[in-house]
């Protein structure tokens, strides 16, 4: 990278102006004209503008890339360990992902940033970053690196699961899959819950999620590493609720209870508050369902965690439709679809939308359900989310059906059909 281009994206990435920066040392005109590199900077110049930028002058001018992957190696590693990283090391080793380095240093560096700004609860950042990475990184590799490929797939995977664009974080976890061996290590537990969990989300039959956890179960329970088994004991009895097996569905909550500290793990305890509370609902138990959500939503507002209060917000909202208590569910609806929008749950965002929209349908707001449930099936399909997309077609289709408009039916039942189709095919192909 040219001297100019570095001093002006170090100076960009650290919030300074051109007058901020070159104050007390030289005119703006004379920084404007080495960043665009029409002229060289003096030695004197250099020495003063990496103190202020806070780098050594050795930093600013080494082009020795062998001495700076061995730095960027070992910076990452120590983030690995502590989760800490200071600004100035973070600002060298986002620098360097503008640099020629050697691929498998490149891809270490866009997956650090990536895990980086997911850690930091930076979502839109991290996505910034991987759509960069996108443009740098090749597709085909020298599986020397396998495990380099694998930290980047799965931190892409872990960036859409979180944007709940499930269908991408599967194709990402499944291509980690492809590379792994199959030891029974900490890093490859993970993995199988993470595959559990993006195909409870994608795929209509739950054989192979309940697969991934049982193989994240075993590892976790042979590794003895208790908050790990909390998870996949919930996520277990997340998946059994899914298929109606209430009773194994309540096992795996109590026993997850067994591993959870409620004062440490409270997110946790939120967690299986809420899952009791859909099991309860599924056994048409709803007053002792409710009382579990509220209790869920009671741990996760202390904890300030919005997008996991959502679902119980939901849950809650699907229970009051049904006992016709509007003034409740509209408020519910309100405080639910701004969390969603906030986080950029879209999954649940086009969930909660055509909840809203069943609320016109009831009242026989016809034109309004119509037009609510077209936007949202657009907006789906925009966004990939081919199983709710899949649903909701369908139930609109057979709307149309309904009132005899049979080519809007045909159109929306072909949407439906069409994503029948990819749906059952990733299920084949994963089998």
């Amino acid at each position: 990278m040219l001297i100019g281009e570095k001093i002006r994206q170090l100076r960009i990435h650290k919030k300074m102006t051109q007058d901020q920066l070159v104050m007390g040392i030289s005119s703006v005109t004379y920084l404007s004209r080495i960043e665009n590199g029409k002229i060289k900077p003096s030695k004197s110049f250099l020495e003063k503008i990496s103190r202020r930028l806070n780098i050594t002058i050795n930093d600013l001018l080494n082009e020795n890339f062998s001495e700076k992957e061995e730095k960027i190696i070992q910076l990452i590693d120590e983030y690995k360990t502590s989760k800490y990283i200071s600004e100035d090391d973070f600002t060298f080793i986002n620098m360097s992902s503008k640099e020629p380095h050697k691929t498998h240093i490149i891809v270490q560096i866009f997956t650090f940033l990536i895990s980086f700004h997911i850690d930091k609860k930076d979502i839109s950042k991290a996505k910034e970053i991987y759509e960069i990475s996108k443009n740098v990184i090749p597709d085909r590799f020298d599986y020397e690196y396998n495990e380099v490929f694998t930290a980047y797939f799965i931190s892409c995977g872990t960036l859409f699961y979180l944007y709940q664009t499930y269908s991408e974080a599967d194709r990402f976890f499944t291509r980690a899959e492809g590379l792994i061996n199959q030891e029974d290590t900490l890093p490859n537990a993970k993995l199988y819950y993470n595959l559990s969990l993006v195909k409870q989300r994608i795929l209509k039959n739950k054989t192979l999620s309940l697969y991934y956890s049982k193989k994240a179960y075993e590892i976790f329970l042979k590794l003895k590493d208790s908050e790990n088994l909390g998870k996949v004991l919930i996520t277990r009895g997340v998946q059994f609720h899914l298929i109606k097996d209430y009773k194994k569905s309540l096992e795996h909550l109590l026993e997850a209870k067994k591993y959870i500290d409620t004062e440490k793990d409270r997110h946790l305890n939120a967690m299986i508050e809420y899952n009791l509370g859909r099991v309860y609902q599924g056994l048409r138990e709803i007053d002792k369902s409710i009382s579990h959500f509220k209790e869920s939503i009671k741990i996760n507002t202390l904890l300030n965690l919005d997008e996991e209060k959502v679902y119980s917000l939901k849950t809650l909202i699907e229970i009051y439709q049904e006992r016709k208590q509007w003034d409740t569910v509209h408020s519910l609806l309100l405080e639910a679809i701004e969390i969603a929008e906030r986080k950029n749950l879209n999954y649940v965002l086009l969930e909660l939308k055509a909840m809203k929209a069943k609320g016109d349908f009831i009242r026989k707001d016809y034109y309004t359900y119509e037009k609510e449930m077209q936007q949202i099936i657009d907006k789906g399909i925009e966004l990939k989310q081919d199983f709710i997309v899949n649903k909701l077609a369908t139930e609109l289709a057979n709307h149309f059906y309904d009132i005899r408009a049979y080519k809007k039916a045909a159109d929306y039942y072909k949407i439906a059909l069409t994503l029948e189709d990819k749906l059952s095919s990733v299920n084949i192909a994963h089998i």
